[in-house]
């Protein structure tokens, strides 16, 4: 079985912006609506990195997700530090 064709998009900060490009999505489209988020290890623990305006804190990154069927969501992680990146991976959660 072949995986389902999608859309993605990254980047978002806060839910709102998701609603705003499902409204603006067809309702009829056969694709998923992949959202990103992005999350890196230096976020994870509330340090500043070079963009604070394409990482939402971890307690905003929650609030972004939704729970509708036709979408697909993501965290795109970065670390610089590869031997924690389990650890980090479960504090993504």
């Amino acid at each position: 079985m072949r995986p389902k064709p999608y859309i993605g998009i990254t980047g978002f900060m806060t839910g709102d912006e998701v609603d705003k490009v499902l409204d603006a999505l067809s309702e009829d489209t056969d694709r998923l609506v992949m959202i990103g988020g992005l999350v890196s290890s230096k976020t994870l623990r509330h340090e500043p990195n070079k963009w604070p305006q394409r990482y939402p804190s971890p307690d905003k990154l929650c609030k972004i997700f939704r729970g509708y069927r036709n979408l697909l969501n993501l965290i795109h992680f970065n670390t610089k530090e590869p031997e924690k990146l389990f650890d980090d991976m479960c504090l993504a959660q």
